[in-house]
């Protein structure tokens, strides 16, 4: 696969997604605010399981974004919400687009510089509260996984004052890295997001949000994507 044939995949996936006027009024009505299935369903005159169905190919375009709401102990509803202002460009399986950000320790850091190591993404924002919640686990997978062929890296679409300022009294062991707030990256702009690239270049985790166990998973993950020593990867 080349490199930008995911980006090629991305689009077309999103050009899908758009070609029915039932998702595009489903869209236009989440661009007025967030939204249950029911809700959508009523409102756009189709029926729940169409609804669900459109909705579900909207949030693999990654133009919605879906947040389970528990209304009573025995009780969850699902909402929707209007995707990303960036739409991601990143797929597990799939190669990881090259992007660059600016480290805070200097320099720029560059996707492509690190194929033959294991990279280990996490898209973040000063302001997002699960990303704030989590930093003590992700600390801790890096005092344990600590590696000359792992690499940690934090991105963050802010300013880098704003940053700086919020790693003053907020330890997070990843190396860290900003991006254009106006811009963004590849990664999109859901948070947090993780993303862990193998040797090759490829995608082998994607997690979007914070889940109960599943920084399990991304540790299981890392650990799956390292080179057996005197054996050759394949595809």
């Amino acid at each position: 696969m080349k490199p930008h044939d995911g980006v090629y995949q991305q689009l077309a996936r999103i050009g899908r997604a758009l070609a029915s006027a039932p998702r595009l009024a489903l869209l236009d009505l989440l661009r007025q605010s967030p939204r249950t299935v029911d809700a959508l369903a009523r409102e756009a005159g189709l029926t729940l399981a169409n609804a669900s169905q459109h909705l579900k190919v909207l949030h693999q375009a990654r133009l919605v974004e879906a947040e389970k709401r528990y209304l009573a102990p025995d009780r969850r509803s699902l909402r929707y919400e209007w995707g990303e202002t960036v739409p991601s460009l990143v797929h597990a399986q799939e190669p990881l687009p090259d992007f660059e950000a600016r480290l805070l320790e200097g320099g720029a850091f560059r996707t492509r510089d690190l194929r033959g190591r294991t990279l280990v993404l996490d898209s973040w924002s000063t302001t997002c509260v699960p990303c704030v919640v989590e930093l003590p686990e992700l600390n801790r997978i890096v005092a344990e996984l600590a590696s000359d062929s792992i690499e940690f890296v934090a991105v963050a679409p802010e300013e880098e004052a704003t940053v700086r300022e919020f790693l003053s009294h907020r330890p997070f062991r990843y190396r860290q890295a900003v991006t254009d707030p106006d811009q963004g990256t590849v990664l999109g702009q859901a948070f947090p997001r993780h993303v862990v690239v193998d040797g090759e270049g490829i995608v082998v985790f994607d997690q979007v949000g914070y889940e109960s166990g599943g920084l399990d998973a991304m540790r299981a993950a890392i650990l799956k994507a390292q080179p057996v020593p005197g054996k050759e990867r394949t595809r």
